[in-house]
């Protein structure tokens, strides 16, 4: 049984829009789901139907032609790492089968279109492009089950839309590395399933809001290389799962918080290159499990305390420049027995 007709004419259309094509595909076979990265279902009915085109790391070079969104039955489209180009084609985001959407690792420019009618996505990926424009969720109130969404290294701006709140399925948001404003988003608040959130290597400021506490089930937060500021908020208690915090290369100033210091389930905590002060305060009987800390470049003054040596998992430890003992401690694996 061979594959669709019509869906055959759009992967012919694709095939001519690229100018470095797939090395197996044979645009005049009539079963395009012998074609390699294509799949398509079992249908009882007179003709298969495309639901994978899986590309990824092929070498592809070309566009992509609105001719695709005739796959309408597409639940999986990953044309990632490859060497594609031009905008992304609004029609492609009216799939309302597709599930997974990976466009990571190419060319594409312009703004990502908005559409209302995606309703079965769960994940997209389209990092490491030159997007551009604003951040802007509308995606998420027609589709409900998003629960992964990966924007990081791209070129987007401004301030990031209060529209996150309703994307309440998601768990886990990447818009680290883009020219992103403004203070810590409040519609991320609202996310009480996120695990994790990546805001690193932008331009956000002000302080963190103390309802970050609400994200109860956050297991990685990093909010490193931007410009937040103030006391960093005594929320830790509330975040029971968190394995990774990365704060560096802030304005973040006075003494962390008891609730961070106790931690138990911190792996990784990185607070380097701040204005942080106090004692290193940091209890090994309570952060069993940490592993890599980093606070060097900051303020703190006192001794080095003599409890390092209890922190049995801790195997990575900077303390450089800081005004701690009576000289720096730089980075160190520690070896045990």
């Amino acid at each position: 049984m061979a594959c669709n007709s019509n869906d055959r004419i759009a992967l012919n259309d694709l095939y001519s829009c690229l100018t470095s094509k797939p090395d197996s595909w044979n645009s005049s076979s009539a079963d395009c789901c012998t074609w390699d990265g294509v799949t398509c279902n079992n249908s009882s009915v007179s003709s298969k139907r495309v639901i994978g085109l899986e590309l990824g790391n092929k070498r592809l070079t070309g566009t992509i032609c609105e001719s695709l969104a005739v796959l309408d039955q597409l639940r999986i489209l990953n044309l990632s790492h490859n060497l594609l180009h031009g905008t992304l084609p609004t029609k492609l985001f009216s799939l309302q089968n597709l599930e997974i959407l990976d466009l990571s690792n190419n060319y594409f420019v312009g703004s990502i279109p908005l559409h209302d009618d995606m309703r079965s996505i769960r994940f997209i990926d389209l990092s490491k492009n030159y997007l551009n424009g604003t951040v802007n969720a509308t995606l998420c109130e027609t589709s409900p089950h998003i629960q992964v969404l990966n924007l990081a290294s791209n070129k987007f701006t401004g301030e990031v839309s209060t529209t996150f709140g309703r994307c309440t399925s998601l768990q886990n948001l990447s818009l680290n590395v883009n020219s992103l404003s403004g203070s810590f988003p409040g519609g991320l608040l609202q996310l009480k399933d996120l695990r994790a959130l990546h805001l690193e290597g932008n331009q956000f400021s002000g302080p963190l809001d103390a309802r970050l506490g609400n994200l109860s089930n956050l297991v990685e937060l990093d909010i490193s290389s931007n410009r937040f500021s103030g006391n960093l908020p005594d929320i830790f208690g509330n975040l029971g799962k968190l394995e990774k915090f990365s704060a560096f290369t802030n304005k973040f100033n006075g003494h962390m918080p008891e609730s961070l210091v106790n931690s138990p389930s911190l792996k990784i905590l990185d607070l380097h290159n701040n204005t942080l002060d106090g004692p290193i305060n940091i209890n090994c009987s309570a952060m069993i499990h940490l592993i890599s800390l980093n606070l060097g470049s900051n303020n703190f003054h006192g001794p080095i305390p003599e409890t390092f040596s209890s922190c049995h998992s801790l195997s990575i430890l900077n303390l450089g420049k800081t005004n701690s003992g009576e000289r720096f401690l730089t980075t160190s694996r520690i070896s045990r027995p």
